[in-house]
Parts: C-alpha cells; structure tokens; sequence
C-alpha cells in the first residue's frame, strides 16, 4: 500500500467539501464525510470518517488535536471522556442516517432489506479513524480474495468491532471508563497479522468453515440468495394474507348487514307504519272544519275548484251539484243565475 493511500483519509478530513471532485463525497454533514469504500467488502460499503480542524475549526472538533484521530485505539487512549462523547455521539447520529440511506438502496435494488454492520477495524491499514458501515452479506468476489480481507470483518474473529459496543463506555464514572479504555488497548496488543492469517474461514452467518477463499465466497453468495429468496417470499405471503384479510372483512360487513336487515323486519313495518300515521293524520288535518271553510273562502274568490263534485246555492235559496270540474258548465251556472 502507498504512502499517498494510507494517508487518503487523513487529506480527505481537512478538506472542504467544495475542494473534492464530483462524485466523491456521498454525503457530509458539518461533522463528517461519508464516502462509498473504494474496495467494497460487501454489496454495500461505505466509510464515515470525522472532519478534523484543517479549516473552519468551528465545523469540525475544535479542540481534539488531528493527530488523536489517528485511529480508534488512539482515540480512546488519549482523548479525554467528555471528548469521546462529542465525537461518538455524532458518529453514531451520522452512522444511524446512513443506516436509513442503505436500507432505503436494499429495498429499491432488491425489493427487500438485510442487517447492516456498523464498526470499526481495530486493525485498520489507512490511518485517520473511520467507520465502515456495510451490509451483512460480506458479498464482493472480486475484492475479497485473500483470507485477511475477510477476517477484517468477519464480526466472529474479533477484529471488526461493532460501533454499539462502544458506546455504553461513555456513560461510565470517569475511574470505570479508564478500566475499559486499558483493557480495551490491551486486548490490541495481540499478534494482529496471526489474528488475521490463521484465524479459519469461518461463515460470519451460519458458523460453517471453508478451506478456500473461492470456496467461501460461493458459500457466501449461496446464503445470500437464499436470504433473499426467503424475504421475498414472505412478503409475497404477507400481501397476499392482506388481501384476503380485506376479503373477508368485506364479505363479513356484507353478510352482517344483510342479518341485520333480516332479524329486524319489524323496523320496516314501523317506518311504513309511522309513515301512514303521518299520512293519516295529515289527511285528518286537512278535513277538519276550518279547512274546509278556507276552502269554500277560496271557491268564492276563484269560482272554480279542481277536484271532486259541489253544490253551489243560488240567492233564491235553490242548490246545484256540479260534476267533474267543468270550467263550462260553471260559467253555464253562473251565466244562468
């Protein structure tokens, strides 16, 4: 590895987002930058990495010194706790957006999401400390080729740490938090290179060991796929138990109805009833004597009634009946007097 990479990180912190080309930065907050991994490990990988005082200081961690970023281990070692917290607690709000971003890729490229890894390289071969956040598949035939790419981050051999677990550190009693930082340094210690080189190529899903790496990756993508398969199926089975459930609900509604309409008859009759007692006592009303008085108050303003037959009296105390409202026959009858 060149100089220029192992350093990449460290440049790209210090820099303002203008100052990369297009199409570098995925995305950056006033804190962070997050780029898509040049060598992905998985389907999706990216790293997110804090922005250090190489300009704006009031943008980045103004007084955490550049050089204490030059990896988890030293971070923790030598930054005080309330310095941890600062600087955790948005890598862990940043880390949680990203988590949304991917899931949100999972489900457009492949119709259905997977866990994603979030942590750190305890070992990491480009200096500056940065997250990885990756989906749980470790599915990247062509950059995992050698059993150190994959023991890397492999949560099962131990060199991969997972962000969450750090975390609970930060609320601590200042004497607990330095216990933790000690022992945590102590565990780094360790022969990293027979860490990585002899631990077995062991199935970070199912536990199965593979002798090959080309063997591993097959295995990889196998467990994948019937991830997948799997997901797809019961999302397939979950629309189509709503469906039916709406089916059901429906014909439920349906047949209760016609029930209800069924086993109360009686509040048909009712409403028919109450309708003629309405009716009658309408026609009541109306036959009562002083309507019938307006009536013949409007016979002798209008000479004409429009229905039935009437008697008409004449001065000379003589009567008449008149049938079928004829308008002819009534001038006939007023003409005649």
């Amino acid at each position: 590895m060149t100089m220029s990479l192992q350093t990449m990180l460290t440049s790209y912190a210090k820099k303002r987002p203008e100052e990369f080309p297009p199409g570098v930065i995925y995305k950056n907050s006033r804190k962070t930058y997050t780029f898509r991994h040049p060598f992905p490990k998985a389907i999706f990988h990216y790293i997110l990495l804090p922005r250090i005082d190489g300009y704006d200081k009031w943008l980045a961690f103004p007084n955490i010194k550049s050089d204490l970023f030059a990896d988890l281990r030293a971070f923790l070692a030598y930054t005080t706790q309330k310095e941890g917290i600062q600087v955790l607690t948005v890598v862990k709000r940043d880390a949680d957006e990203m988590v949304k971003d991917v899931e949100q890729q999972m489900i457009e490229q492949f119709g259905f999401k997977w866990d994603v890894l979030v942590g750190f390289n305890t070992y990491p071969t480009i200096s500056h400390m940065h997250l990885h956040i990756m989906s749980a598949d470790l599915v990247s035939e062509r950059w995992m080729k050698y059993k150190k790419h994959y023991n890397l981050f492999n949560p099962r051999v131990g060199i991969f740490r997972f962000l969450d677990e750090f975390l609970p550190w930060l609320d601590l009693s200042p004497e607990e938090y330095k216990k933790k930082i000690v022992s945590f340094g102590d565990e780094l210690v360790q022969d990293y290179l027979k860490l990585v080189n002899e631990s077995p190529l062991t199935c970070f899903r199912c536990g199965a060991t593979m002798r090959t790496m080309p063997a591993l990756n097959k295995h990889l993508k196998a467990e994948w796929d019937e991830l997948r398969r799997r997901s797809l199926q019961e999302k397939e089975f979950e629309g189509l138990y709503t469906m039916e459930q709406e089916e059901n609900n429906g014909q439920v509604q349906g047949t209760s109805a016609v029930n209800d309409h069924s086993n109360n008859p009686s509040q048909d009759n009712e409403s028919e009833g109450n309708g003629n007692s309405q009716d009658q006592e309408t026609s009541t009303a109306d036959d009562t004597p002083n309507n019938a008085n307006k009536d013949n108050e409007g016979d002798a303003e209008d000479g004409v009634q429009d229905g039935g037959s009437r008697k008409r009296s004449h001065r000379d105390g003589s009567q008449e009946v008149e049938e079928g409202h004829d308008p002819k026959r009534a001038r006939a009858t007023v003409g005649n007097q």
